[in-house]
C-alpha cells in the first residue's frame, strides 16, 4: 500500500535559527499535497533476499542474495532479461563501464570479487583479494572497498588486482561503507568518524558530522546518515546540510533526485519504509510502506529503482520529474 504524507504545518509559534542568529516564525499553516509518484512495476527476481543493485547504459541489475545470482533487468519491459550465476556468494554489485562487478560476502570464506561482461550477461572471471563488505565505489580509474578488518583497498577494475591496502579504524559489527567523491575516498562505520583517504598523498583526515555512514555522491556534495539524521559535506568535509529522521531506529539505502532526498529506514520495530523528503524544508512528502527491507536504491530510467531484502522484489518508483 502507498502511504503518501499528507502535511498538515501547524508550525505558529515555531521558532527557527536562520544561522544568523535571529529567529524566524513559520508561516501559517498550510495543507500540501505530494506529487503523484508511485510504485510502477514490482519485479520478483527470484530467490528470498534481494541486495545489491546498480544500473548501466541499457540495464538494471539486481543481486539475489540466497541464491547467489544477478539478474539482468530491461527497463523498457521491466522484465528479467538474463540471470548470471555467481558461483559462489554475491551482495553488492557495481556497474563500471561495460562490465558489473560483484562483491560476494558475509564471512571471510564466502568473499570474492566477481566481473561480469554486462553485453552478454556472462561471469568472466572471480578474483581474491581479501575479506570484503558493504557497498563497492568507483573513482580515480579504481574500483574501492573496505575489508572489515581494517584495509581499505584499491582494486583494478580491469583485471581485478589489489593494487592497494591502507590501514583504516572502522566497525565491523556496526554499519560501515565507503564512497569515492570529488578526488577522495569517504568512509566511515556508524561509532567512528567520517574519515577521507587522499589518494595522492596517502593521507587519511577525519571529520566530526554527528555519526553515521556515507551513502552516495551527488553534484559535489558526500551524502550520509545516521539513525536519525541525514547530512551532506562538500569537498573540504563541512557539513552544508542537515535533514533530521523522526520515527527511525536504522538508515538502510539513501539517493538524492533534485529537490528530494530519498531514504529507505526502519521504524522502531523494524517496520521497513521509504521516505521522500523535500531538501529545502525537511518535509517528508511521501512515505511508501510496502517494501519491508529497502536495502539498495539507485536512480535510472526515469525511476527510483529499490530493493526489498525482506522478499526477492524489486520495486520501481515514479516518474520522476
Amino acid at each position: 500500500m502507498l502511504a503518501v504524507a499528507i502535511v498538515s504545518a501547524s508550525l505558529i509559534g515555531c521558532a527557527n535559527d536562520d544561522g544568523t542568529g535571529a529567529t524566524t516564525t513559520a508561516d501559517p499553516p498550510t495543507t500540501y499535497v505530494a506529487p503523484d509518484i508511485a510504485v510502477e512495476e514490482v519485479i520478483d527476481i527470484g530467490g528470498g533476499q534481494a541486495l545489491g543493485l546498480t544500473i548501466d547504459a541499457t540495464s538494471v541489475w539486481a543481486v539475489s542474495f540466497d541464491n547467489s545470482t544477478v539478474s539482468k533487468i530491461d527497463p523498457a519491459s521491466n522484465t528479467v532479461s538474463a540471470v548470471v550465476d555467481i558461483e559462489g556468494a554475491a551482495a553488492t554489485v557495481l556497474a563500471i563501464g561495460a562490465d558489473v562487478w560483484v562483491a560476494g560476502y558475509g564471512s571471510p570464506a564466502a568473499t570474492n570479487l566477481y566481473r561480469i561482461d554486462a553485453a552478454s550477461a556472462t561471469l568472466l572471471s572471480r578474483f581474491g583479494v581479501g575479506e570484503l563488505c558493504c557497498d563497492l565505489s568507483f573513482g580515480g580509474e579504481a574500483l574501492w572497498a573496505i575489508d572489515p578488518s581494517g584495509q581499505l583497498l584499491m582494486i583494478d577494475p580491469i583485471a581485478g588486482d589489489l593494487l592497494l591496502q591502507v590501514p583504516i579504524t572502522v566497525d565491523r559489527n556496526a554499519h560501515t561503507n565507503v564512497v569515492y567523491a570529488n578526488g577522495y575516498v569517504w568512509f566511515a562505520s556508524d561509532t567512528t568518524d567520517l574519515s577521507r583517504f587522499d589518494p595522492t598523498t596517502s593521507t587519511i583526515e577525519t571529520f566530526a558530522v554527528g555519526g553515521g555512514v556515507p551513502f552516495v555522491a551527488r553534484d559535489g556534495l558526500l551524502w550520509g546518515a545516521s539513525a536519525h539524521e541525514l547530512w551532506a559535506v562538500d569537498a573540504e568535509g563541512v557539513v552544508v546540510e542537515r535533514l533530521a529522521l523522526t520515527d527511525s531506529m536504522e538508515v538502510l539505502s539513501l539517493e538524492v533526485v533534485g529537490s528530494d532526498v530519498w531514504v529507505g529506514i526502519r521504524h522502531p520495530g523494524y517496520v521497513g519504509a521509504v521516505l521522500r523528503i523535500e531538501r529545502s524544508t525537511g518535509v517528508v512528502r511521501q512515505e511508501f510502506d510496502e517494501i519491508e527491507i529497502p536495502a539498495r536504491m539507485v536512480v535510472g530510467f526515469g525511476s527510483l529503482w529499490i530493493t526489498d531484502s525482506g522478499s526477492s522484489n524489486l520495486y520501481r518508483l515514479g516518474p520522476l520529474g
